[in-house]
């Protein structure tokens, strides 16, 4: 296992999470296990650090033959303008020659846009539809919207298998790492929120909804929703209107779907189109 870091500062963050691995892994925060390397980006500029990876992979494979995996954490940090098309489709061919070449896996760690549920830019467009699996981390939300102890571990895309289900987890301060979550607490957080229908929950419901459908009627999907959530048909449009006014993207069929809405005579119509991407 092969860890990269482009963010935490040498000083103080980047030793103190490699001890916290080392920890979790069974080993004290002196061994130097031979199965784990590790190394930071921060100095490098960012123009620099594919060749940096590159150059550290090829050092390390003169040590072993073994199937190595990376984690690469941050990848928008790793290419110099995330929102550029050609920038983004550089890095994605860079790490697919470092698959080829050095027998290896990546695990790409990219974060959202606040409030969007998207990953950052064209570059997270692009990976989402390029990568073998995409996973989403983020917390419930609690009846007032705000973040409850739970973390959702979500499957958005699994080319070579049927999509996996979602599990939950949470962070015990006494083990300090994430511990499974049972049942009863993943219940109590979506029942207490239930009738407010939060945005999350919508989201998926629409993701779930059209699955086998590209459009449907405002009436036919609220009153989809409103059964769905036990809630008022006014909560329900007040989310479809946040939803589009926020350009949230929706994960079905292992694509990225902008949610829409257009009149067609006196009646609305709900509907997905698909984003352009580059090439797949």
């Amino acid at each position: 296992m092969v860890y990269v870091d482009t963010e935490r500062n040498h000083c103080e963050q980047f030793p103190c999470f490699v001890q916290e691995v080392l920890e979790n892994a069974g080993y004290s925060i002196e061994e130097d296990p031979e199965m784990f390397r590790y190394t930071s980006l921060l100095d490098v500029p960012r123009k620099d650090r594919f060749p940096a990876v590159n150059e550290y992979l090829t050092f390390l494979r003169q040590s072993t033959n073994k199937h190595m995996v990376i984690f690469l954490d941050v990848l928008t940090d790793c290419v110099e303008d995330f929102n550029r098309a050609d920038k983004s489709l550089e890095l994605i061919d860079f790490l697919n020659r470092m698959i080829n070449e050095h027998n290896c896996t990546f695990f790409c760690v990219i974060h959202e846009n606040p409030g969007q549920g998207k990953a950052r830019g064209h570059l997270g467009t692009e990976l989402i539809n390029k990568a073998s699996t995409v996973i989403q981390i983020a917390f419930e939300k609690g009846p007032d919207g705000e973040d409850s102890d739970l973390l959702k571990i979500k499957f958005l895309k699994c080319r070579n298998s049927r999509r996996l289900p979602s599990f939950h987890v949470y962070y015990s301060q006494e083990e300090n790492r994430l511990m499974m979550a049972n049942e009863h607490d993943v219940k109590d957080v979506e029942n207490s929120r239930q009738i407010s229908a939060i945005e999350p929950d919508v989201i998926a419901a629409l993701e779930d909804l059209f699955q086998n459908v590209s459009s449907t009627s405002a009436t036919e999907l609220i009153g989809i929703l409103t059964k769905r959530f036990t809630t008022s048909e006014k909560t329900i449009q007040r989310r479809l209107s946040d939803i589009l006014t926020n350009h949230t993207i929706l994960n079905i069929r292992d694509k990225s779907w902008a949610f829409a809405k257009k009149k067609d005579g006196r009646e609305i119509i709900y509907l997905i189109t698909p984003l352009e991407t580059g090439d797949e």
